[in-house]
Formats: structure tokens, C-alpha cells, sequence
């Protein structure tokens, strides 16, 4: 019964594991909005004080910013706490322009 109560168990930890990886937005929210800000237009006192740019959906491949967040001193910060899954959600979840 133990048995059968664990591989349930971690069925079911492996199935929101995705999931928790493919919230872009709120990804993005919680790690890119305080520079980038919520619309992507790099509006913050952040913003502002680093000459962050805007970043917008369709700006570049989300390989490309995944490729430029791991190298960016910037975003070492980001980077370190996040995997390459949740770099790509973000990229994928990246606020329509204006």
C-alpha cells in the first residue's frame, strides 16, 4: 500500500512540474517586471536608473533571450535561480508592444 501511495505520490509532483514551468507570465511577472516592467516598455525607476530596454513579444527568438539572460551580467541574478524551461516560458509569455 506504501508502495502504490508513493509512485501516486510522485505522479502527481511530475505532472505540475511542467506546469509550474510553463507560467511565462507569471514568471515574467515575478522576475522581469520590476526592469522591464509589466507591459514590457521598461518604464520603472528601475528602468530608468539601469537604461533597461524595452522587451517586447516577437522582438527576438525566445532562444536568443534565453541565450542573452544566461550571459548577461545584468541578469546573473535571474539567471542563476531560474532553468533554461522557465527562461523559455518567459520568452514565450513576453508582453504584446505597443
Amino acid at each position: 500500500m506504501r508502495s502504490v501511495t508513493l509512485v501516486a505520490l510522485s505522479c502527481a509532483l511530475l505532472a505540475a512540474a511542467p506546469a509550474l514551468a510553463a507560467d511565462g507570465g507569471a514568471l515574467y511577472k515575478a522576475n522581469c517586471a520590476k526592469c522591464h516592467g509589466d507591459d514590457g516598455n521598461a518604464d520603472t525607476p528601475v528602468a530608468k536608473a539601469m537604461k533597461v530596454p524595452p522587451l517586447h513579444a516577437g522582438m527576438l527568438p525566445a532562444e536568443k533571450i534565453v541565450e542573452h539572460v544566461r550571459t548577461s551580467a545584468k541578469h546573473k541574478s535571474i539567471s542563476g535561480k531560474l532553468g533554461d524551461e522557465d527562461l523559455d516560458a518567459i520568452a514565450r509569455a513576453l508582453p504584446a508592444g505597443d
